[in-house]
């Protein structure tokens, strides 16, 4: 999608209407390459996934980008970035629907005004949740910490 419409995102981008960006690492890439020229031809240097979250830190306050197995990368505005680590204890079976998973997960957090941190990991294990095959589908395969639900 970003390599389609990477003009209309960079576009949304720089009107100062998008406060959150949430985007996978091969979409941050993408974004670096169609936003600098020097990355526009076939054989020349890779974007970096950081080129990419910089790119879009410079127009919103908050880019969230998932990294598969190593789990996310945040950048706040006027804050430090961070990586979360994913949940280590999942096999993956399946990643259909793991980022929007992750997305509401770290949205959750948000909407309680929790720290970045525990966004991220409420992110990290609902994306690991949808990810794994359960045996019993009535159970849950990942038992969530009670610091997501409360105790």
């Amino acid at each position: 999608v970003v390599r389609t419409f990477h003009k209309k995102f960079l576009e949304v981008l720089s009107s100062g209407l998008v406060s959150a960006v949430f985007a996978n690492e091969d979409e941050t890439v993408e974004m670096a390459r169609h936003s600098d020229p020097k990355y526009a031809f076939e054989g020349t240097e890779e974007p970096t996934v950081q080129l990419g979250i910089d790119l879009m830190a410079a127009s919103c306050e908050l880019v969230v980008c998932t990294v598969g197995e190593r789990g996310c990368i945040v950048k706040k505005a006027g804050e430090e970035q961070f990586e979360a680590p994913a949940e280590p204890r999942v096999k993956v079976m399946d990643t259909t629907g793991a980022g929007d998973l992750f997305s509401s997960g770290f949205i959750y957090g948000l909407l309680r005004d929790y720290p970045l941190r525990r966004c991220a990991e409420i992110g990290n294990y609902t994306g690991a949740a949808v990810v794994q095959a359960c045996l019993l589908p009535a159970r849950p395969c990942l038992s969530f910490p009670s610091f997501i639900f409360g105790s």
